[in-house]
């Protein structure tokens, strides 16, 4: 003799089980002017996995920073440490691992919450103490920015100084210097624009429409100054090293080795991002 379970009547006005997406359900959500907004659980859902992988991104970069400078502590020698290389590398590092740490530290703070950012009602938040956080956060990323220029120029330097004459060695270091110089410029231009939009956070009266355009061009000018920079420098080191490959060979040494292995890798990374670039739907 089988059990008889009751069958369930469908609730009246509820969707059946079939139709019912039990992920992405809407709510009204009221603002301090008694306006509503009509959002889903999947918003809510996009901001939580914004903030997380953000998190994670920093806090690899300062896993991999801290370590990096720790090996360029203890295993470069002291006569190595009195280099401007050296000095402006360390200072990045030390840079970037207070900058990831803030960072991280800023994943939890009021401007990833959910109803803030959905309400732009940043005013009633009391965000003093965090818009002077995020402001010093800009300025400690850009100088990370800054000191990877100079390290770069420094490397150029030694490296024209011991392949290249007197006319060649100034040409290359003043093309070098008068790139990182715009890309800095640029840098400095966005973390003013920056600054400037994260303390109008809740000010009435600001022109937010006007700062997000300016923070915008700022952004994009930055963006393009940046890998231009990059790929001079990334251009000047793998040209320096196809030539020392090409001395080697006229002296006999043939063998495919590490210089080889680099210079190979780096006139791929330097070629394949152009001819195939990718583009992201994501902003």
């Amino acid at each position: 003799m089988s059990a008889s379970w009751p069958v369930e009547e469908a609730v009246p006005g509820l969707l059946s089980p079939d139709h019912f997406d039990i992920f992405n359900q809407t709510f009204e959500l009221i603002g301090p002017d008694g306006s509503t907004q009509t959002l889903s659980t999947l918003d809510i859902e996009y901001v939580k996995l914004t903030a997380v992988r953000t998190a994670i991104i920093f806090a690899t970069q300062l896993g991999a920073s801290a370590i990096l400078l720790l090996v360029l502590l203890l295993m470069t020698q002291g006569a190595k440490r009195r280099s401007l290389s050296w000095i402006f590398n360390v200072l990045a590092l030390l840079c970037n691992v207070t900058r990831c740490t803030m960072q991280c530290l800023e994943m939890t703070g009021p401007f990833l919450n959910f109803v803030l950012i959905v309400t732009q009602e940043y005013g009633i938040a009391g965000l003093n103490r965090h818009i002077r956080f995020a402001i010093a956060n800009n300025v400690i990323t850009t100088m990370v920015f800054i000191f990877i220029e100079l390290a770069l120029v420094t490397q150029v330097q030694v490296i024209c100084a011991a392949a290249m004459s007197s006319f060649y060695r100034i040409l290359t270091l003043t093309f070098c210097g008068v790139v990182a110089s715009i890309a800095i410029g640029f840098r400095l231009n966005l973390m003013v624009a920056n600054s400037q939009s994260t303390a109008s956070l809740g000010t009435p009266g600001a022109s937010e429409w006007k700062l997000f355009k300016n923070l915008e061009w700022a952004q994009a000018a930055n963006n393009v100054t940046a890998i231009v920079s990059i790929c001079v420098f990334s251009a000047v080191f793998c040209t320096k090293l196809g030539f020392a490959i090409r001395s080697r060979r006229s002296m006999g040494l043939k063998q495919f080795g590490a210089m080889q292995i680099i210079f190979i890798m780096g006139c791929q990374t330097l070629t394949i991002p152009g001819k195939f670039p990718c583009y992201s739907s994501q902003p």
